[in-house]
């Protein structure tokens, strides 16, 4: 007799309200993810002509922090990356490659962000030495992501930060306060379609999801699934 087959699934900490929300909820690179609230075409159209709000919790990330983080950066290839910029790094793999974007958070602290369950795979890459230490934290935060053209109005609607597009430009990022919880944001754009996203203790993942949300509805922007987000190439 054949036993039962498990294959279980992570799920975020918004998960809950994604279905109340009547998402449809499809497992994804070992997680359970909203992949469409009404139809991958309709978001689509939010994306580019106002904003879609999604939950990203299930991305990798790494902390880097001590005095030799320059020399890990440098060790994969940014040894120019300057305080407060973020740069999209492929980390080479046996049979391809990883996909990682980092953020230089201070002299002595970066951030490393990557695909579902990578994070430990990103962090025998990028290697330790005796004043830099690595963290995986992927557990311990959440992120929501905003995109589209009015998406820097809809963050400006919840936090003190200037995130005009002149001032917080493309591949930047930043650490503050959205809806009073502290985190990082990075900006890092789909092409022309700006992108930000904002990691942030999980504890407070319903919290901020529910402001940012909220926040969306007077300017036309909603939540979005995988579906659209991957027809717009992210």
């Amino acid at each position: 007799m054949t036993g039962r087959q498990w294959n279980p699934v992570a799920l975020t900490a918004m998960h809950h309200s994604h279905v109340a929300a009547g998402a449809t909820m499809a497992p994804r690179n070992g997680w359970m993810r909203a992949a469409r609230y009404t139809s991958p075409d309709e978001e689509l159209e939010l994306l580019r002509k106002t904003a879609g709000i999604s939950d990203v919790s299930h991305r990798g990330k790494l902390r880097l922090q001590g005095k030799d983080v320059p020399a890990r950066l440098t060790a994969i290839g940014l040894q120019d990356l300057q305080v407060g910029r973020v740069a999209r790094v492929p980390l080479k793999i046996e049979g391809g490659q990883l996909t990682t974007t980092v953020a230089r958070l201070a002299v002595d602290e970066a951030a490393v962000t990557t695909g579902s369950g990578q994070a430990p795979r990103v962090a025998d890459l990028i290697g330790e030495a005796p004043c830099a230490h690595l963290v995986d934290v992927s557990s311990a935060l959440a992120c929501v992501r905003a995109v589209g053209p009015l998406a820097h109005r809809l963050l400006s609607a919840v936090t003190e930060v200037d995130f005009d597009p002149d001032v917080f430009g493309d591949l930047h990022c930043l650490e503050g306060r959205i809806a009073d919880v502290h985190g990082m944001v990075i900006r890092a754009d789909v092409g022309a379609i700006p992108s930000y996203e904002f990691y942030y203790g999980r504890e407070f993942g319903q919290h901020v999801w529910d402001a940012v949300v909220a926040a969306g509805k007077p300017l036309g922007a909603a939540p979005v699934g995988f579906e659209a987000l991957v027809k717009i190439g992210s």
